[in-house]
């Protein structure tokens, strides 16, 4: 009789051992927050950008700008298609309908703002969730380019968040002036709260 209770016991363990690795307690972490992109030929920082998740799926903005010596002062993303053309840079979405599978996103675009193009998209997440690989390609993940992105530290975020909770995510110019952008407040994670 004691020896069936074992491997009852054992299995019932196992069973909520599982359980736990799957819901909420053990959640593996995700992109959602403020990323530093640094340009790889100079190794300077370019922008901020802001990850949040959208009725299941992904995407970025730029929130912030670290423009290079005779750069305009505040882009537009001219060459852009549908809803971003003429839109500003600062608030541009992105990144989007990046599909999250543990710390791997895919199935996304991203947009090159200088000249409007748009490439598929897939981003690791590092598990110590520091670093992010963005790798934009044509076509295939084997046709594309990738950089590194490093997670904002929480005491740089403090300092930025005034400045990242003003940025108009995602909004059109002619929207823009329309009427205000409801703002969401921002958690402290830099993750907009729901």
């Amino acid at each position: 009789m004691i020896r069936k209770s074992k491997p009852v016991a054992y299995v019932a363990a196992m069973a909520i051992s599982a359980f736990l690795a799957t819901s909420g307690w053990a959640q593996e972490p995700t992109v959602a927050g403020v990323w530093k992109q640094i340009d790889d030929s100079t190794g300077t920082l370019g922008g901020l950008i802001l990850f949040r998740e959208n009725n299941g799926l992904w995407e970025a903005y730029i929130v912030k700008m670290y423009p290079k010596p005779g750069d305009p002062e505040n882009p537009a993303c001219t060459a852009c298609a549908g809803d971003r053309k003429n839109q500003p840079v600062l608030g541009l979405r992105l990144i989007e309908n990046s599909k999250r599978d543990g710390l791997s996103y895919e199935n996304g675009t991203i947009l090159d703002p200088r000249n409007g193009s748009e490439y598929g998209v897939q981003l690791t997440l590092s598990p110590d969730n520091q670093t992010l690989i963005v790798r934009g390609y044509l076509g295939i993940p084997l046709l594309g380019q990738s950089q590194e992105w490093k997670r904002l530290s929480e005491d740089e975020r403090r300092k930025l968040q005034p400045e990242i909770e003003r940025v108009k995510l995602g909004q059109t110019p002619s929207n823009d002036r329309a009427k205000p952008a409801k703002k969401k407040p921002i958690d402290a994670k830099g993750a907009f709260a729901k």
